[in-house]
């Protein structure tokens, strides 16, 4: 069990660069605050061929869980506590949108977001940023937890496409 205690407003407690080789994060819990910085939050990756499995998310507050910048990659069966803030996906921003033709479903290219737990209070669960691709399946989201994607809203642009299918999600308010 990790218990964040970096400075809130900075700075994440892993942050890692892949350098385009295979990266595997597993079995890990974190705990506190991650932190109310513009993207801070416990992990921020940065490349592709990454893995993200088995973590555990108890937060209590802040920005979101996790960062996701550039990459490529897969987050699975991973648990988003009461609390926990979901994760953030990014592009390359314009670049991402002139080189658009190397994105295409069912490829590789994406961050794919699969068999997860998310367990927020009302807040969105993945956010797209900048030329993003993530695809969003056999997941479980409770609380009217949510999945959105910026653009014209932001000094950001839009995710290039997002692919969602196979969830289930569920909310005692009408949110949806």
């Amino acid at each position: 069990i990790l218990t964040d205690a970096t400075d809130p407003n900075t700075e994440e407690m892993l942050e890692i660069s892949t350098g385009g080789k295979n990266v595997r994060i597993s079995h890990m819990q974190f705990t506190g605050y991650p932190g109310s910085g513009e993207y801070t939050g416990h992990i921020e990756v940065k490349g592709d061929n990454f893995r993200i499995d088995h973590i555990k998310f108890m937060t209590t507050g802040g920005k979101k869980s996790m960062t996701v910048r550039n990459g490529n990659g897969v987050i699975d069966n991973c648990i988003f506590g009461p609390n926990s803030r979901g994760i953030n996906t990014f592009g390359t921003g314009w670049s991402s949108w002139e080189n658009n033709a190397n994105y295409a479903p069912g490829t590789k290219k994406g961050v794919y977001i699969e068999d997860n737990v998310f367990e927020p209070s009302s807040i969105t669960v993945v956010a797209g940023y900048d030329g993003c691709v993530y695809v969003f399946r056999n997941n479980q989201v409770k609380n009217g937890g949510r999945l959105d994607v910026h653009g014209a809203d932001s000094s950001d642009r839009s995710c290039i496409y997002i692919e969602v299918y196979d969830n289930e999600f569920t909310s005692s308010n009408t949110v949806y």
